[in-house]
């Protein structure tokens, strides 16, 4: 049996963590698929720059329609294309803001394939919501804690799954649907996927700006995206020089790969491509 991960980027270089979301994962994948879109070139520049690095990558294009549904419906439509093009029997689905702590992967990599063979159709995990360089919960510390991040839609999802015609992306891709054998991976109560959310601050406006004018355009129902942009902007002087931003330490800090934690204290995200040549 063959294992596929699932990389699908649209504008990840400008800042989220793809290069490192990539590393924390693709030892344990018979294929690193990445479905890019070709409109972002430094995206492409590093999907490619992988495939020659790598033998296991496999680039496809996919530029994102522009007339979706404005219910986050663009990201699943993306995810949906990445998976048709998937040739392993499984997949694992890897967003470029997270980051998958070593003894994670460890024990995917040992077991996947015994459950498999046992049935298991998908596989559940924790995640760990962060944001703001890693130094607290999604939404904040008060009224949140390691089991739940109030600022996250969810704090537990779907990543492995068996790659067949009844299982597919929910229409977002935040979910994934009509799993009959389900599990839930106990070594990420310990070790859970780290989302990195809204993590560099300078190009924190953008992406929420983002998110609102491009993914989730719904204004009537999904206002709240604008209105946090909105209020990001006319706010940033009140969290701009906030130290948090620059701390190069995170009590989270324990879970990153070592070659993560150097991103903590930059206010922004560059692809540090000389990672790949120590490798």
């Amino acid at each position: 049996m063959r294992l596929s991960n699932l990389y699908v980027w649209h504008n990840v270089c400008a800042a989220y963590l793809p290069l490192e979301s990539f590393l924390s994962t693709q030892e344990i994948a018979d294929e690193c698929l990445i479905c890019v879109d070709p409109v972002f070139p430094e995206d492409v520049k590093l999907a490619y720059t992988l495939a020659g690095k790598f033998s296991k990558v496999r680039v496809i294009e996919f530029m994102w329609p522009k007339n979706a549904p404005g219910d986050g419906s663009v990201i699943g439509i993306a995810s949906q294309f990445a998976l048709q093009n998937a040739s392993g029997e499984y997949c694992l689905n890897v967003q470029a803001d997270e980051i998958y702590p070593i003894p994670l992967m460890g024990w995917v990599r040992d077991n996947w394939r015994d459950a498999a063979r046992g049935g298991l159709e998908c596989l559940r995990f924790k995640v760990l919501n962060l944001e703001h360089n890693a130094q607290q919960f999604q939404g904040g510390d008060e009224g949140s804690d390691w089991n739940w991040q109030k600022g996250a839609g969810y704090n537990c999802a779907i990543k492995f799954f068996r790659h067949c015609p009844k299982i597919r992306f929910a229409h977002d891709a935040w979910s994934i649907e009509n799993c009959a054998m389900l599990a839930h991976a106990e070594i990420s109560e310990t070790y859970p996927i780290v989302h990195m959310h809204d993590n560099f601050r300078d190009t924190l406006v953008q992406l929420r700006q983002s998110a609102a004018d491009e993914i989730w355009t719904d204004r009537e129902r999904f206002g709240n995206y604008k209105a946090t942009a909105d209020g990001l902007e006319s706010s940033r002087e009140e969290w701009w020089n906030d130290p948090k931003w620059t701390n190069r330490t995170s009590r989270f800090d324990y879970l990153l790969p070592d070659y993560v934690k150097p991103l903590l204290g930059e206010t922004c995200y560059r692809v540090r491509y000389e990672l790949l040549g120590a490798l």
